[in-house]
């Protein structure tokens, strides 16, 4: 037999045999989800070492033994109340909402309001942007602390702020915020956002950070070389066997592993017990 296959194959066999040893190693230290950040750290260390994965979350790593139970929905909007706090006087067709400075729209669950005015100011101080988008937010959509800022950029057609809709600690995934700020008007707004009903009492149980990346070890190295940039723990809508196109239901805990190149990986967080309960149901 050829020496170099020979040594492929040797090598393929330590890998697996030391990614074995690690999901034991998990398995036990894990199964409660008490460990501390730093001995989490030390097992994705572990499990990423022989993998070409450089690790970049520090110790930054989410940890919870448990996270509420939840039912979400794509949030419905009354278009034409909407229309009237917005436009003022309007006009519609087809599903187009025109007023004198605005038109909104409602798109794949996406609500879009933009200023179809001609604006020459250009806001270059983000605290300013900021202000605006809150206040835009709070006059048509209420007082709310349900939204983070994830990022902003200043460009020549004005600041973009957007925004992650959250539950306590916690992001709720697939819904995102997007606010284009030109001087003191908002210019251009997107939101698909969910609406938030906690079942009383009820926890899920949620597995480590650790075991979570290690059951998901083969996706992430499919690419490699590659980085984990970050992870961050939050809710997922529960898609069915039916389709993708699921408007409401159950909230599942997942990790979202932020890769190179701006990827993203979304591994189930519940403990196995639970899974496994609910797919005997």
């Amino acid at each position: 037999m050829d020496w170099s296959k020979v040594k492929s194959i040797l090598i393929v066999a330590l890998l697996v045999t030391n990614l074995v040893i690690v999901m034991f190693i998990v398995l036990d230290g894990a199964a409660e989800n008490k460990m501390s950040m730093s001995e989490q750290r030390a097992l994705i260390d572990k499990i990423l070492s022989n993998a070409s994965v450089a690790n970049k979350i520090g110790d930054d790593v989410p940890t919870a033994e448990t996270m509420p139970q939840l039912t979400i929905a794509y949030q419905i909007y009354d278009m034409a109340k909407l229309a009237r706090q917005v436009l003022g006087e309007y006009s519609e067709e087809n599903g187009l909402y025109q007023g004198e400075h605005y038109n909104i729209t409602l798109d794949n669950n996406t609500l879009f309001i933009v200023n179809i005015d001609d604006y020459a100011d250009k806001a270059t101080d983000l605290e300013q942007a900021t202000a605006v988008a809150t206040a835009f937010i709070k006059r048509y959509f209420g007082e709310t602390a349900d939204y983070a800022l994830l990022e902003s950029n200043v460009t020549k057609n004005g600041i973009i702020l957007q925004y992650a809709q959250i539950f306590g600690d916690y992001y709720i995934y697939d819904t995102a915020m997007r606010i284009v700020v030109q001087g003191d008007q908002v210019v251009t707004f997107e939101r698909k956002w969910m609406t938030v009903q906690p079942v009383e009492k009820a926890q899920q149980p949620v597995k480590a950070c650790c075991h979570a990346l290690f059951s998901a070890i083969d996706q992430i190295t499919v690419n490699a070389p590659t980085t984990i940039e970050a992870v961050d723990l939050g809710y997922r809508l529960e898609k069915t066997l039916l389709g993708e196109n699921v408007q409401s239901g159950d909230a599942l805990p997942y990790y979202r592993f932020k890769l190179a190149n701006d990827q993203q990986l979304f591994v189930p967080a519940l403990s196995e017990e639970l899974e496994k309960t609910l797919s005997e149901q």
